[in-house]
């Protein structure tokens, strides 16, 4: 793996999700794997989108659009993990990520966490106690000229060190081979997503609430002990539409006292309600 891309609606539901802050949860554990090469297929969450190709892994959220910010991780050559165990990699990329978030919302930052003056560099101390420092640099604005034509500068973000060696960060430049070949893909990943969305809404086939109305008085002929094979044809045609109806979304039953809501029953799966006022 030679890139990490993810945009920061996915940065929001990463730092913001307990199970992928410890490697005590699998949804953590598979996370550090992810980070460390371990894994190029897998499930981090219901939203999150994992889209691999050649080069590299891209994490994106459903609301991924090119107006999106990004963070690049260059995995070949920041190497961000290679010193670290699963446990050190997840913790250090909770750190960056938050990091990251305070530098597109221009939030103050921690002792930990500097803006090297007079240059685009930043840069992360993730591990407070450590008699050697692991930094991790990040550069500001990667591959200015060609993102400005293209009406995006300055919503990517670039990591490209990562080590416990000291060096000065102002004086480094990054490489940006890799950093092209993640923004080159960028449009493949998108709509990777963009098509899992559209299949995942057309299969589910959601539709906004229906409402179905019992205005004929029922003649209380129920029970509870009664199956589900034997109160079917007690039902009135108006009940009937309504545990026959294809499930496309939320259903709500309404009518006044006296019209059979209590009447209706529960199908196997579950997806009726019995009551008044319910939703399936």
């Amino acid at each position: 793996m030679k890139f990490l891309i993810i945009d920061d609606a996915a940065v929001d539901e990463i730092v913001s999700s307990r199970t992928l802050q410890s490697t005590e949860f699998e949804q953590g554990k598979t996370f550090a794997a992810i980070l460390r090469g371990q894994v190029r297929s897998a499930t981090l969450s219901a939203t999150l989108s994992m889209i691999t190709d050649a080069d590299g892994i891209a994490l994106f959220s459903p609301k991924v659009s090119k107006d999106s910010k990004f963070v690049v991780i260059d995995i070949e050559q920041a190497r961000v993990f290679d010193s670290l165990n699963e446990s050190e990699a997840l913790f250090a990329t909770q750190k960056l990520l938050r990091f990251i978030k305070k530098i597109w919302n221009g939030l103050s930052l921690t002792h930990s966490e500097k803006m090297i003056s007079g240059t685009s560099k930043s840069v992360l101390f993730p591990f407070q106690y450590r008699p050697t420092p692991f930094r991790i640099v990040i550069e500001r604005e990667p591959m200015t000229n060609r993102l400005e034509k293209r009406g995006v500068a300055g919503n990517f973000l670039l990591v490209y060190k990562a080590g416990y060696e000291l060096g000065e960060a102002a004086k480094e430049t990054a490489e940006l081979t890799n950093f092209r070949k993640a923004f080159e893909a960028l449009p493949r990943f998108r709509e990777t997503v963009r098509k899992a969305t559209d299949d995942s809404t057309a299969a589910v086939g959601v539709k906004e609430l229906q409402v179905s109305f019992l205005d004929n008085p029922s003649d209380g002929n129920s029970s509870i002990f009664r199956g589900f094979d034997e109160w079917l044809p007690m039902l009135t045609s108006q009940q009937k539409s309504f545990i026959e109806a294809k499930i496309v979304g939320p259903h709500r039953i309404e009518g006044a006292a006296g019209t059979g809501k209590n009447s209706v029953p529960h199908v196997e799966s579950g997806q009726r309600s019995e009551g008044e006022g319910k939703e399936q």
